[in-house]
């Protein structure tokens, strides 16, 4: 067997002219390996070359290879075969080889006694269990664990289909369910779709083991209920009839068909179930959530809009499923009503869904769920119910998408122009009061977390499960509150009664988030509360610098929620100036930022007022300007 440079492409979980990249570009000391007389390459060479170099997406790119080697030519028939005895393997326990045939299908018969998830397909392969239980075998020891060979099989199985979303929206998707599902909250996969977004969950050690339902019977369901049951967790079945139990902070997750008239009846079953303080996330076809409807079909999606149950329609963009299609997406957040709950559209269609991008969208729904009012939003903009219902069209359109009207005054703009300019005019200080001197040049040091911690240089504190308190002048850090780098104001008293073991920061201590876009703040002055799941980040050496730790943590990318795996930079020499710069520099940042956040809020107010008339310009005189 080798391999095209299309197959390396897979293997290290990258696109195609990646590839090409690095054979342009090659590494120093790491050349990229030779092809073979016929121009093609050996895969223990390229899979060699991936772990040494660390390239690409795959961190295991030798089990990958393994798998690859014994199901390259597999059809989608035998890797289902393989699927099933591998989840034998995985809920027995015990080798497969250890057992006859009849012994084989007697322990399917007594795992499933009902024939939900895999009796019948055990029992289709009784004429062949003798020789596949050897080749299960291998593959299981081709991986870590019989359940990463299982997770690979299904890729390879499905690679290339609609069913697969990109990882950017899987990321964003996953990482508001995280956000939204509590503690005793249920996840529910509504229709049997979203099992990749539930298996990432359950995987996350931040997140405690949720209860899943799984309301779907059929072959789909069978597929889905064995995947959950590999990877431990024992769904409840529900009936799409009858009233689910939902408990508060739960989540439904839904992926609609591409039929229209299936797609709308799915989401008026999620409206009849959904309970206060639960949450639905529903991704289906653009043309069916946000896109202009046949008349036939309006009234069914406007009823919902009327109904106050939508709190975000999202249009995304091209391109976000393996089969390379390029139809639109589109996202519903759906909650029960509220008095304060605004809808809010956002259309992304002429973007990338970039980490970026997706980090924006999930503060963005957090924050209209949570404190609609209370912040800028960077793509949601607030529309007029009543409006876009009666005007039957598309909910993204640039009409249909102008933001409230603002209640202010010419005069209370023209003040707050005043106070704007006079505040973005104010020196900003020197970012690097240092000079320097040439030294011996010396390799940067990193060390990971797991490793800094194991030295004793470094702890890591879980934050308290704090919830609604009485406001004071206790700052408290939660995870927007880190993200945002403003914490909320608490009474200490009524705090520690309710948490009488609270611990409080120290000056110094690093507040780290490790769900979603990792994010990192340095609480320089100490003696704030922390609520889960941020956690305390406590620094004992001089090897290790508070500011430039936390700003490494801030440049990981999004979904890297393993912080054992993080790596840290090591100062070579102690010295308390590499601190003070350090200090500096985010200072500086953090003004930056406010700057930013000025110089946006100028922007609306004079797009307000000065496009409208309501204030005209007069230049400053020289003296003015020199004030």
């Amino acid at each position: 067997m080798t391999f095209t440079l299309a197959d390396i492409a897979r293997l290290a979980q990258v696109e195609r002219p990646v590839v090409s990249m690095w054979r342009s570009r090659p590494l120093a000391g790491q050349p990229f390996p030779e092809p073979l007389p016929d121009g093609s390459f050996d895969p223990e060479t390229i899979a060699s070359w991936l772990e040494a170099t660390g390239r690409g997406n795959n961190p295991t790119p030798r089990a990958d290879l393994a798998i690859t080697r014994a199901t390259r030519h597999a059809t989608e028939a035998e890797l289902n075969d393989f699927l099933t005895l591998l989840a034998v393997r995985i809920l027995l326990d015990e080798p497969l080889t250890d057992l006859s045939a009849d012994d084989l299908v007697d322990a399917a018969d007594g795992l499933d006694p009902d024939d939900e998830f895999l009796f019948h397909e055990v029992d289709a392969l009784l004429p062949r269990l003798e020789e596949m239980a050897p080749a299960t075998e291998e593959l299981c020891s081709s991986a870590w664990h019989p359940r990463e060979a299982y997770e690979r099989i299904l890729h390879r199985r499905d690679a290339g289909h609609a069913s697969r979303l990109a990882g950017d929206l899987t990321g964003l998707l996953v990482a508001l369910a995280r956000e939204l599902l509590g503690d005793s909250g249920i996840l529910v996969d509504v229709n049997a779709s979203t099992s990749d977004l539930v298996i990432h969950l359950l995987s996350d050690d931040e997140v405690a083991s949720p209860s899943i339902s799984l309301p779907t019977t059929g072959p789909t369901g069978r597929d889905v209920l064995r995947r959950y049951l590999v990877h431990g967790a024992a769904p409840r079945r529900l009936n799409l009839d009858e009233n689910w139990p939902l408990t508060l902070d739960s989540v439904l997750l839904a992926r609609l068909p591409d039929d229209a008239d299936a797609g709308l009846d799915l989401l008026n079953e999620i409206a009849l179930q959904l309970e206060p303080r639960s949450t639905a996330l529903v991704l289906g076809p653009a043309a069916t959530l946000v896109d202009s409807l046949q008349p036939s079909r309006v009234a069914e999606r406007d009823r919902l809009l009327r109904d106050d149950l939508v709190r975000a329609a999202i249009r995304l963009p091209q391109g976000l499923t393996e089969d390379g299609s390029r139809q639109h997406l589109a996202l519903w957040v759906m909650s029960t009503p509220n008095a304060t709950d605004a809808l809010r559209t956002a259309d992304l269609s002429g973007t990338r869904l970039t980490r970026r991008t997706a980090q924006v969208v999930l503060d963005d729904v957090l924050a209209s769920l949570s404190a609609p009012t209370a912040r800028a939003f960077g793509v949601l903009t607030s529309v007029d119910r009543a409006r876009l219902v009666a005007s039957g069209g598309s909910l993204v359109e640039t009409q249909a998408a102008q933001r409230a009207q603002h209640t202010s005054g010419p005069a209370d703009d023209a003040i707050r122009l005043t106070q704007l300019r006079a505040a973005l005019r104010q020196p900003l200080p020197d970012p690097m009061p240092f000079d320097f001197t040439l030294g011996e040049p010396r390799h940067s040091l990193t060390a990971t977390l797991d490793q800094v911690i194991a030295q004793g240089w470094a702890r890591m504190l879980p934050g308290a499960r704090i919830g609604t308190t009485e406001p004071g002048t206790t700052r408290l850090w939660t995870p927007d509150a880190v993200r945002s780098g403003s914490p909320q104001k608490v009474d200490l008293l009524t705090l520690t009664q309710q948490h009488p073991h609270l611990a409080l920061t120290e000056p110094g201590d690093i507040i780290v988030i490790t769900q979603g876009q990792p994010a990192a703040i340095v609480d320089r002055v100490g003696g704030s509360a922390v609520a889960y799941p941020a956690r305390v980040l406590r620094l004992s050496s001089p090897r290790l610098t508070t500011v430039a730790v936390a700003d490494a943590i801030n440049r990981l990318p999004a979904g890297n929620g393993k912080w054992r795996t993080w790596q840290l930079p090591l100062t070579i020499t102690a010295d308390p100036q590499v601190e003070e710069l350090f200090n500096l520099l985010a200072d500086y940042e953090s003004q930056l930022r406010e700057r930013q956040t000025l110089l946006k809020e100028l922007r609306d107010v004079a797009s307000r007022s000065v496009l409208s008339g309501s204030l005209t310009l007069t230049p400053l005189t020289a003296d003015e300007k020199g004030q």
